[in-house]
């Protein structure tokens, strides 16, 4: 063999040892700062003791989480605040406003986690389990990171309505027989704002007229949306958040979804409050939340958001590997202009 050549191909072979050697020294050095990272945490998070979390989740979905999250740090100690947003949102802005620091993890809306970001109310904090989530559901800059979904279907009355005259997509509610039959959610302004973004803004609210031209029949609360459908107080509903259909008809409610595309997913997001005054504690309950241990239990009653967690229930699991479109939270600045155009144009309020 020329010496040259032998040169080339030892030389070549010399190269590849050290790239191997070279990246399994980057690959533990990677997991040594991963473990150094946990230990501060949890020596940090000891000393703190303590972990309030501020949620605007279910009361027993909340301390599902947190009695989980105890069992593995036991000496972390957590409190929960739980209200809906319309409490939530001025408490915590108010606690900010007189210097009062109460909240480590924030869980609310995603127009809202948007509202905190821009107000500085809101730490960075990128847990190293965001990694598993898709973009859209987790925040470029990494304020937040979505804990689940709520994604909105179509359904109607098994009773009033039969499988073949059922309406499969939007551009069925059009029908005249379905004038003043079908519900809606009074407070639907991010779902408005959402279809418009994808329809386009003419598009869309030419597609938004026509619905109201439909003369829907406005309630508050999609779960209790669900129950009068259930009972027949109207044919055909909109926007019903998949888990509560899904419930409904394990529970022999006479109701069939249906996922008429686009398929909107309103979004949960957690994040890191400013100034908490447990921020070790905070860290391990948000990689916590978003770990597949976190999601597992998100998963029995929601639609979790991280990638390869499916809910454990199989008409939610159908909803779920559909394309899901994640509610932009960046719409939230105009909410006010959203619902004004709803009410007008869609529940024809004058």
């Amino acid at each position: 063999m020329d010496r040259k050549l032998s040169q080339r191909i030892g030389l070549f072979f010399v190269n590849i040892i050290v790239t191997v050697l070279l990246a399994a020294g980057s690959s533990d050095s990677a997991d040594s700062r991963e473990e150094r990272r946990i230990a501060q945490l949890i020596e940090g998070a000891k000393k703190e003791s303590r972990m309030v979390l501020y949620s605007t989740q279910t009361q027993s979905q909340s301390m599902e989480l947190l009695s989980t999250f105890e069992k593995r740090y036991p000496f972390i100690k957590t409190s929960l605040y739980r209200a809906g947003t319309g409490r939530l949102l001025p408490k915590i802005i108010t606690e900010h406003q007189t210097g009062r620091y109460e909240a480590d993890v924030i869980q609310i809306g995603g127009f809202e986690a948007q509202v905190f970001k821009e107000k500085g109310l809101a730490a960075r904090y990128m847990s190293p389990e965001a990694a598993f989530f898709p973009d859209g559901f987790k925040d470029p800059d990494g304020f937040w990171c979505d804990v689940f979904v709520n994604v909105g279907v179509m359904a109607y009355n098994k009773k009033l309505v039969s499988r073949q005259d059922a309406p499969k997509s939007y551009q069925d509610l059009f029908d005249p027989k379905w004038k003043g039959r079908i519900s809606i959610d009074q407070e639907d302004a991010e779902w408005f704002g959402n279809m418009l973004e994808i329809f386009g803004k003419e598009s869309g609210l030419k597609f938004m007229k026509r619905l109201g031209e439909q003369e829907l029949i406005p309630r508050r609360g999609r779960r209790l949306q669900a129950q009068l459908l259930g009972a027949g107080e109207f044919p055909i509903a909109m926007n019903l958040y998949i888990s509560s259909v899904a419930e409904l008809v394990l529970q022999g409610a006479p109701i069939e979804p249906v996922a008429a595309e686009p398929l909107i997913a309103k979004l949960h997001p957690v994040f890191l409050a400013a100034r908490a005054p447990h921020p070790n504690a905070a860290k391990l309950y948000l990689d916590f939340v978003l770990s597949e241990e976190g999601q597992r239990v998100i998963a029995k009653t929601e639609i979790p958001s991280r990638k390869g967690i499916f809910s454990a229930n199989p008409i939610v699991k159908k909803i779920q590997a559909m394309k899901l479109n994640p509610s932009d939270p960046r719409l939230g600045k105009h909410y006010a202009e959203y619902r004004s155009l709803f009410e007008e144009i869609v529940l024809r309020k004058r």
